[in-house]
């Protein structure tokens, strides 16, 4: 007997406007939207009917004027695999949150890895969890950080409906954490998992970003485009480097044993560029200072004897606006 199944429409799913806790004081613990996105889009066949679908966030109370988490949707056939694509992007400007924050729209999968985000003093992170199936997914999170793996029973089991939206505090699951990994597995239906994250710096907002998924575990991970903005930087070999306003690479091996990673730093202008070679121990999240860097753009490739995740990160001067 030869079975053909038939083809799939291709989903792609934007994370939805940026959040803020404890607008209201009466509801703490609520994460209410602040202002809508632009979504742009991009398909092959140029032409093609994009479908978008808005998600229910019965958890934010300003759904109905700001909007929600949007599913990009093709019918089966209408356009070539892997050539739908789409971004959004939202600028900030409140008393507490402030920056642009540009995200792509992903495909919802059973398991990702967010590799980013902070919990420590002056630094808000949300997991977002975008559900644009059929059916109600069971979403299990497993938050790793630089003293290992973190015991959050409250993360486990967490319900997230179809075509529905639910958001989690990570400072509820792993608090007082500055290097958090967040391992994200669906079963029933499939998530599209990202990261909101804001800092203020006393009372002066320092800025907004939302992380996408990374790359699945490996043995190679290469991170192209990492953008520098202002020259400067932390030198490779400082281990106890604090804060966040410094180029750097997080870097984490989910397996059991230590794993050793040769980090390469290169500018898209060519030359030799930098190397440095770290020790990551079991469990535990570490960043890596990338050096002192001009400005410009970079490639950084990391090889290690043992599957890892990694995420690259920069930031622009508050005065740089």
């Amino acid at each position: 007997v030869v079975v053909e199944p038939s083809e799939s429409p291709q989903t792609r799913v934007c994370p939805g406007p940026l959040l803020a806790l404890a607008d209201d004081a009466s509801a703490a613990t609520t994460a209410s939207s602040f202002g809508s996105t632009t979504v742009t889009t991009t398909v092959e066949p140029t032409g093609s009917t994009i479908d978008e679908v808005e998600l229910t966030a019965s958890g934010n109370p300003d759904a109905d004027v700001d909007g929600t988490p949007v599913a990009l949707t093709t019918e089966p056939g209408e356009v070539r695999a892997g050539l739908l694509a789409g971004a959004q992007s939202q600028r900030a400007a409140t008393e507490t949150i402030a920056g642009l924050a540009v995200a792509s729209c992903r495909e919802a999968v059973a398991e990702s890895w967010l590799v980013g985000g902070s919990t420590a003093l002056g630094r808000v992170s949300l997991v977002l969890l975008a559900n644009p199936t059929d059916v109600a997914a069971t979403v299990d999170l497993r938050v790793f950080g630089e003293g290992g793996p973190i015991e959050a029973p409250a993360a486990l089991g967490l319900q997230v409906p179809a075509h529905g939206q639910r958001v989690v505090s990570l400072a509820g699951l792993a608090p007082d954490v500055a290097s958090p990994v967040v391992q994200v597995t669906a079963t029933g239906g499939r998530i599209a998992a990202s990261l909101e994250q804001t800092a203020i710096d006393g009372l002066v907002p320092a800025g907004v970003e939302l992380v996408g998924a990374t790359a699945q575990p490996a043995q190679t991970q290469q991170i192209p485009g990492v953008l520098v903005t202002t020259a400067g930087g932390v030198a490779a070999d400082e281990d106890h480097a604090e804060g966040d306003a410094f180029p750097a690479l997080r870097i984490f091996a989910p397996g059991e044993e230590a794993v050793v990673a040769t980090i390469g730093v290169v500018s898209e202008t060519g030359g030799t560029g930098t190397s440095a070679e770290v020790q990551l121990q079991p469990g535990q999240v570490t960043d890596v200072p990338l050096g002192e860097l001009a400005v410009g753009a970079y490639s950084v490739q990391i090889e290690a004897d043992a599957p890892v995740v990694a995420a690259a990160r920069t930031a622009v001067p508050p005065e740089a606006g």
